[in-house]
């Protein structure tokens, strides 16, 4: 799960190495609040690298179900091979991953219909796994936000304290809100002006 917002510095950087050869959908969350034509480049980006991707608005709880239906569709193919081998087939079992605050626990949340998983507005909510089933045949491990060790580019660690992915307190405030304004400058300078 990444934030439609900053999609690339909230992806978790080794994810792709880290999963290998495993079954995934990218799921780009707040898609109601990001700037949705760039949004939409960096999706077929990772469309275009075999990555099966969806953006969701969490608040209007669209696309939520087309996560289910593909979740489904991954789930009739593992266990079209497993019968091939002359195993029963088993329910899909899938692990919610993603950084700090990136809208892990609201997505479960939605696709259970109903509030389980802890949500805040803060990073830090979730602070041990939980299983969770949503209808008869998937079940979803939340996990607390993953944040690799160091973060090496500087412009992503911004993005992500401006986003509240990470503490803001790990950053001088300051060169945080300058970063911000400058951000805003130069790519959204009607925005600025508009306010102030």
């Amino acid at each position: 799960v990444v934030d439609a917002r900053i999609p690339i510095s909230s992806k978790i950087i080794d994810i792709d190495d880290i999963t290998k050869n495993k079954p995934r959908i990218l799921i780009m969350t707040k898609y109601d609040m990001c700037d949705q034509k760039q949004t939409d480049l960096i999706a077929e980006f990772y469309k275009s690298k075999g990555i099966d991707v969806l953006t969701v608005d969490l608040i209007k709880n669209i696309n939520v179900s087309k996560i289910i239906e593909k979740t489904n569709v991954i789930a009739n193919k593992l266990n079209e091979e497993r019968k091939k081998k002359g195993m029963k087939p088993r329910n899909i079992r899938a692990l919610v991953v993603g950084a700090p605050n990136v809208g892990k626990s609201t997505l479960i949340n939605r696709l259970v219909g109903k509030k389980k998983a802890i949500t805040g507005d803060k990073p830090g909510v979730t602070k041990q796994l939980g299983w969770i089933r949503v209808g008869s045949n998937i079940e979803l491990l939340d996990s607390p936000g993953i944040l690799w060790p160091k973060l090496e580019n500087q412009e992503y660690a911004y993005n992500m304290a401006a986003f509240s992915s990470i503490k803001e307190e790990i950053l001088d405030i300051q060169e945080l809100a300058i970063f911000i304004l400058k951000k805003l400058d130069k790519l959204y300078p009607e925005f600025l002006n508009e306010r102030y």
